[in-house]
């Protein structure tokens, strides 16, 4: 399996110079791993984000965390109407206490699908990949997306929701 036993990158100068592109499968590690913050908005991370933006796209996902290519930091690009393509240090500010349950699934758990409960409407602090405070409110698809893959940062995975990966909580499509 791609990418199994090769060590997360911590990031610092050169960590945006990614020279091998490939997904992070589970349970790989580096996916359960807490990310850092991004410290530093420069050209380099600008083209980072860039590139993150078409692996996700090229890999038919509408969310992409950077754990998700062994980069523990606190990125993520989406490709959800209303929300910036990458946000960098997104927090989940507050959230609705309606949710929903969906069936999800994600790039790093491949053809399994399980039932996570989210809150329907969320509020989101960021900054762009250039720096530019981002505040805004997600509902409904685009809640659950920036949900999904704020948890990346923080090391939790759809299969750590409810009761774990039995087979009542999970499909195969």
């Amino acid at each position: 399996m791609p990418g199994r036993f090769s060590g997360p990158v911590r990031p610092k100068a050169d960590a945006w110079a990614l020279t091998k592109w490939e997904l992070r499968f589970y349970p790989d590690h580096v996916l359960e791993e807490i990310s850092s913050s991004v410290g530093r908005y420069d050209e380099d991370l600008r083209r980072f984000a860039d590139r993150m933006c078409v692996f996700m796209s090229e890999h038919g996902g509408v969310g992409l965390a950077a754990p998700q290519i062994g980069i523990l930091s606190r990125i993520v690009t989406v490709d959800v109407k209303g929300v910036e393509k990458c946000l960098v240090n997104p927090e989940v500010v507050s959230s609705s206490d309606e949710g929903d349950t969906d069936t999800e699934g994600c790039l790093s758990i491949p053809d399994r699908w399980f039932c996570v409960k989210r809150s329907l409407k969320i509020e989101v602090k960021a900054k762009s990949p250039s720096g530019k405070r981002l505040h805004f409110e997600a509902e409904d698809f685009a809640a659950r997306v920036l949900q999904h893959e704020i948890d990346h940062l923080n090391g939790v995975l759809i299969c750590h929701h409810g009761t774990g990966m039995e087979q009542e909580n999970s499909y195969h499509p």
